[in-house]
């Protein structure tokens, strides 16, 4: 009955830590510090610059205004022209700082109730005109500086019910640390055993590893499926940090396991080896050569 109790407790404490990890990670990817770190890689990355700039002229279509002095400025070669433009321009310092200023502007529309975000890219625009075909510096000027700079006003419903919902997940979290952890300390102590611990650490290994393999195969499905480049870049963001948490779960719930398996080899060379010097101490033999003068009063005997 004790050991069958502490397997259940073993097996709840493990649940309960996997679940408690997964609740800290949902409220990490929901911090500023988050948004900062998902700016900093799209900046670091090449190829997630070169998708902001073409994601940039495909809303100028969705702008009648904008879209009009477009094609006004540089004819059927529009989207040519512009995409040479904005491949350039995200691939400038000048764009840089603004976007980290853009970032700075969610970050205050998400966590401290802004509404807008402005977006001014006439300093990165400004950075590329020696590197851009003659024919479209000549018409630049045609285009309006109020076209290079947009203000979005946001809905941020849905970033007040994420933030409410990582407020909520707090004390859930902790509570099932705390009794995960509670949990498995009880099934050592009934059986005095690691046992307990063992099965701990592989039932939370399998089902971090499970947890990977599915936030890789969703990951795949959401990216293949989203049509908005930026909404993109979001989603492998999350998902890869996800991943990468759940690796490192997989890892701190292997630790133990490991550290038992190593400590039961260990016990068992060492022992192993006390027994080996234990037979060399009296050679075998040896009993059958002792000497009258090795044992005093033995010729008395005689």
């Amino acid at each position: 009955m004790r050991t069958y109790l502490a397997g259940l407790l073993a097996v709840f404490g493990s649940l309960c830590l996997v679940a408690g990890f997964d609740l800290w990670v949902a409220r990490a990817l929901v911090t500023p510090a988050a948004v900062e770190d998902f700016g900093e890689e799209v900046l670091a990355s090449p190829g997630a610059r070169s998708a902001i700039g073409r994601e940039l002229v495909a809303r100028v279509q969705h702008d009648p205004e904008r879209f009009a002095a477009l094609v006004k400025a540089f004819g059927e070669d529009w989207e040519d022209d512009s995409l040479q433009i904005a491949l350039l321009a995200v691939q400038t310092a000048e764009f840089e700082s603004e976007f980290r200023a853009t970032v700075a502007q969610g970050n205050e529309v998400a966590f401290e109730g802004g509404s807008s975000i402005t977006v001014d890219g006439l300093a990165a625009i400004g950075a590329i005109e020696t590197e851009l075909d003659a024919d479209i510096v000549e018409v630049l000027p045609l285009l309006p500086p109020s076209f290079f700079i947009v203000t979005d006003e946001i809905d941020n419903v849905n970033v007040r019910r994420a933030t409410a919902a990582r407020d909520a997940a707090y004390a859930p979290m902790v509570v099932c640390l705390l009794v995960g952890g509670a949990a498995i300390a009880g099934a050592g102590w009934i059986t005095r055993s690691v046992t307990p611990l063992a099965i701990a650490s592989g039932l939370a290994t399998i089902v971090a590893v499970m947890q990977w393999v599915a936030v890789s195969v969703i990951r795949a499905d959401v990216l293949v499926a989203e049509e908005s480049v930026l909404n993109e870049l979001v989603l492998d963001y999350v998902t890869g940090r996800i991943i990468r948490w759940t690796l490192l779960l997989v890892v701190l719930a292997f630790l133990p396991l490991a550290a038992l398996a190593f400590a039961a080899v260990l016990g068992e060379a060492m022992g192993r080896r006390e027994l080996a010097a234990a037979e060399t101490t009296v050679p075998s033999g040896e009993i059958g050569h002792i000497r009258a003068d090795d044992l005093p009063g033995l010729d008395r005997l005689v």
